[in-house]
């Protein structure tokens, strides 16, 4: 490997950056949301739109986040020691291509005829809906081949420890999508948004381009590097060897279209509804998913290592912090969900009865978010011991589940039928998963960790006694309103960290101890302190 390559930056540095850029970008991205809120509510055009955007969903999904990284990275490391640095490039762009081709030619099948897309992804969409449906897959099919070679650049800039490009083309990407939605919605709603999603594709090519560009100077090739390709059979072994990935990957976009389609036959505007809960719902587990992001190298590291002791270390820390930043805020959000989607969605064609019910939604969703958490450490444990199969079978578990029991939940219950069984099927993923480490590797000390999970809801108990003593809003009020809004959130705080330390939660006082090492150091590295 190059010497530029060899003085990358530390990897807890690229992890640090990396967890701040993937919490900056969603949380930029609720101002679409309220953009969407404000423009069309929960209109059949936001029912249309968050059933085709599933398919930016898979690209998101596929390309930046399970699948290409896991298999372009190593595949990258071993061409360039096996050969030649600018050889891993070109097997990059080898394998780019392929990818491309594919997405290409199923954007054109897409565009041709986007009816059977539409039906699969969401059935119960009729008349203008369907309409407005059909003509927006035909824009994001088409951002779909864009992204293909997004993912591929954005993976050889990942190898180089620079992380901030994917999340500052999302902040541009979002920046456009309000702009168009708030100047050109009112004229036409569904051509502000598949244009402006179509043009961000765009941009993000021409982003990862140039710095791929400035990097290949850097580095210095000779030559041009796309001067010839990748044999078929070493593109062939390494797709090969990513079966299980794929497998996996497949099954959950299948559980999240069963999901979809269940609220879709719902009345109209449903899908919208859930699609804002939901949303808000992983802005909310933001912070813990991404802390099993950046703990990722740490247990690969152990696991290559073959120690149990320091593996098991990182696993029950990983899993202690997230569920600390998880369960104890679950009652805030429950108590403040209305205000939530108030100060957020509550205004212009957003009517009050739809923030409510999408408070409602919200609300109930909060019931899966600990078993989301304890599935994404887990998930980063097996995928470090190089086991995809037991999260490959316990993802096919729950698809099976939710397709037997979301289509069933719809028609008797309702909305809050299919929120229970997104629930439910969550916690039994996060369960299997916690059972299968336990028989196959046996890392987490079960009587600790129940004591542990005793201690977070004992601090979770006493945040919503609350809302025992939550005074009504005064809705003619809104200052007083806020008042006493940021009152309930300090007070849970307050809460929080001194039952915390009462409980003996170490994870309380590493949190205020990293706080104060940062804020004191401020002036310190601003040269301010000698």
């Amino acid at each position: 490997m190059t010497k530029f390559l060899a003085q990358s930056r530390h990897l807890s540095d690229a992890a640090v950056l990396y967890a701040a850029c993937s919490i900056l970008a969603p949380v930029v991205g609720v101002t679409v949301e309220m953009a969407l809120a404000w423009r069309f509510g929960a209109s059949g055009l936001m029912d249309a739109f968050r059933a085709d955007y599933l398919l930016i969903g898979f690209g998101s999904s596929l390309l930046f986040g399970q699948i290409l990284p896991h298999i372009l990275i190593p595949a990258f490391y071993y061409h360039a020691r096996a050969h030649s640095e600018e050889d891993a490039w070109r097997f990059c762009f080898s394998l780019g291509a392929v990818l491309g081709l594919l997405t290409l030619g199923a954007s054109l099948i897409i565009c041709i005829d986007p009816e059977p897309l539409v039906t699969f992804l969401a059935p119960g969409l009729r008349d203008a809906a369907r309409a407005q449906a059909c003509a927006l897959a035909k824009y994001f099919s088409l951002s779909l081949a864009l992204m293909t070679w997004s993912g591929v650049m954005n993976g050889i800039l990942h190898i180089y420890r620079i992380f901030i490009v994917l999340p500052l083309c999302q902040i541009l990407s979002n920046v456009l999508l309000v702009t168009a939605v708030m100047l050109f919605g009112g004229i036409s709603g569904l051509a502000s948004i598949g244009g402006a999603v179509l043009a961000s594709s765009a941009l993000m090519v021409l982003i990862h381009v140039l710095c791929l560009l400035a990097m290949r100077r850097r580095l210095g090739f000779e030559g041009k590097i796309l001067k010839k390709f990748s044999s078929v059979n070493e593109l062939r072994l390494n797709l090969r060897a990513a079966w299980p990935l794929f497998l996996l990957f497949g099954v959950q976009q299948f559980t999240i279209v069963i999901m979809n389609r269940a609220w879709s036959v719902l009345s109209p505007g449903t899908l919208a509804k859930a699609g804002y809960a939901w949303k808000l719902l992983m802005l909310s587990s933001l912070v813990p998913t991404s802390l099993a992001i950046v703990m990722f190298p740490s247990l690969s590291e152990a696991a290559a290592r073959g120690n149990s002791d320091l593996e098991r270390h990182r696993l029950e820390r990983a899993l202690r912090m997230s569920l600390f930043l998880c369960i104890p805020l679950l009652p805030v959000l429950y108590i403040l969900r209305s205000e939530i989607v108030q100060w957020l969605f509550a205004r212009g064609a957003m009517g009050a009865a739809q923030a409510g019910a999408i408070g409602d939604v919200f609300g109930l969703l909060l019931i899966g978010a600990p078993a989301g958490v304890i599935s994404a450490v887990l998930m980063k444990f097996f995928c470090a011991r190089q086991d995809v199969r037991t999260p490959l079978l316990a993802g096919v578990m729950t698809a099976i589940a939710s397709a037997i029991l979301a289509p069933w939940a719809a028609r008797t219950e309702g909305v809050w039928g299919v929120a229970m069984v997104l629930n439910l099927t969550s916690w039994m993923n996060a369960v299997a998963l916690f059972f299968a480490q336990m028989w196959l590797h046996r890392m987490i000390r079960v009587g600790k960790f129940a004591l542990y999970v005793g201690k977070l809801s004992a601090i979770s108990a006493s945040i919503a006694a609350l809302a025992l003593v939550n005074p009504p809003r005064d809705p003619a009020s809104p200052i007083t309103r806020a008042l006493l809004d940021l009152t309930v959130l300090a007070g849970s705080l307050g809460i929080w960290y001194w039952v915390a330390r009462a409980l003996s939660v170490a994870e309380a006082h590493e949190i205020l101890t990293y706080a104060k090492s940062r804020i004191c150091g401020v002036p310190a590295r601003l040269g301010l302190r000698a």
